[in-house]
């Protein structure tokens, strides 16, 4: 359910995947395409390796999955962009799919290098003749905004981000009698969803990044908030005409211990998906230049 202090006052609705959807149900829709980043280890007692959040997405007909480049670094063994999977349920059980290209953005000498830490792996439609477009978010290119973006007479309901924190993972292991040995196991993790405030900038903050606070409460209550890099920030706005709108407000690229977060702005993030949104390139990396 959304937030008592937003839902308490909106009776309407929101568009998702060209489905309207009641603003209070809205959260959890979305978070079905919210995805654990994942790698998967052959031969390794963990199949396979969760570091982080990512957004399944289809803008302008293009699937990319949107994430943050430093979550390959994690877990102290740096890993190859074409590895990473998204993991989609079937009837037949859990697949694991990888990408057809990568994308990161490549700034000059007067490029701001936060924007160094976006990855989006990009998917074509169908993978071994299975349709695959209904595990992405259709959303138009003009629904990545920024508080500014508001018209005049809008006004700011909520800020949400959703995503996969350490703090709710779980692993299971079987156990083989005969040999005891430890089998290969299960990583389990589930999505959270996280009210955010805007905060005031700090010195802690990154260039180029919006800072958000999430409060004491909720970081308590999640615990360890490692995971939320890759997480959408969704952003929940009225108009004028009193109809909820909404709109993706950026993803989380950092974070503290404390709850402090700093964001990759809604508005340039959609710039960049749409200027990579063309006709499917197989190469194993494809490059975007700062624009």
């Amino acid at each position: 359910m959304l937030s008592s202090r937003v839902a308490a006052y909106i009776k309407t609705s929101v568009s998702i995947n060209s489905l309207r959807v009641p603003l209070t149900d809205a959260v959890k829709s979305l978070g079905r395409f919210v995805y654990p980043l994942a790698f998967y280890n052959e031969g390794s007692e963990y199949e396979l390796s969760m570091v982080g959040s990512a957004f399944a997405i289809r803008v302008l007909g293009c699937n990319v999955l949107i994430s943050s480049l430093h979550q390959l670094d994690v877990g102290g063994t740096k890993r190859n962009p074409g590895e990473a999977v998204m993991v989609i349920d079937t009837n037949s059980g859990s697949l694991a799919i990888t990408g057809n290209a990568f994308h990161r953005v490549k700034i000059d000498q007067y490029g701001v290098k936060t924007e160094q830490d976006v990855l989006i792996l990009r998917f074509a439609d169908c993978h071994e003749g299975r349709c695959i477009t209904p595990n992405f978010c259709r959303l138009d290119s003009e629904q990545f905004m920024d508080h500014s973006d508001i018209p005049f007479g809008g006004e700011l309901l909520a800020y949400v981000a959703i995503g996969f924190p350490n703090g709710h993972r779980s692993y299971e292991f079987g156990w083989a009698e005969e040999t005891s040995t430890v089998l290969q196991g299960d990583v389990r993790s589930r999505w959270v969803r996280v009210y955010l405030d805007a905060a005031a900038p700090s010195a802690w903050d990154k260039d180029g990044l919006v800072p958000f606070q999430i409060d004491s409460e909720q970081v308590n209550a999640i615990g360890d908030l490692d995971g939320l890099s890759g997480s959408p920030i969704l952003m929940i706005w009225q108009g004028s005409d009193l109809q909820a709108h909404l709109a993706i407000a950026g993803m989380v690229l950092y974070g503290s211990k404390t709850g402090r977060l700093n964001a990759f702005p809604g508005r340039r993030l959609g710039d960049i998906i749409a200027k990579i949104s063309r006709p499917m390139n197989r190469r194993a990396t494809d490059h975007y230049r700062n624009a």
